[in-house]
């Protein structure tokens, strides 16, 4: 195992993220244990097409305090893409207002 697994699996156990391995793939479990010492801003970009339930989106919601929610319209999972002008002022707008 190389340092850099060692320190991810180091972050998962004290963090408590879990994974699952789904066809060759790794996915990440979260919880609001995984980010309570998390007190910074966190910025939440989301779009109205994607295939999110919307139970999901307030699940992943519920995770920060300190939260931005941006939805793009008319915009699926490349949002960043699609809407490069909007994407980049609101990561901009939310970077500035965490100095």
């Amino acid at each position: 195992m190389t340092v850099v697994e060692q320190q991810l699996n180091e972050f998962r156990r004290t963090h408590q993220i879990q994974t699952r391995k789904i066809d060759g793939k790794t996915w990440y479990y979260i919880s609001s244990e995984s980010f309570a010492f998390w007190h910074g801003g966190a910025l939440i970009l989301e779009s109205n097409r994607e295939r999110v339930s919307p139970q999901e989106r307030v699940s992943v919601e519920t995770l920060f305090a300190n939260k931005l929610i941006h939805v793009f319209r008319n915009a699926g999972n490349l949002s960043f893409i699609t809407h490069t002008k909007e994407f980049a002022e609101t990561v901009a707008h939310f970077l500035n207002a965490q100095k």
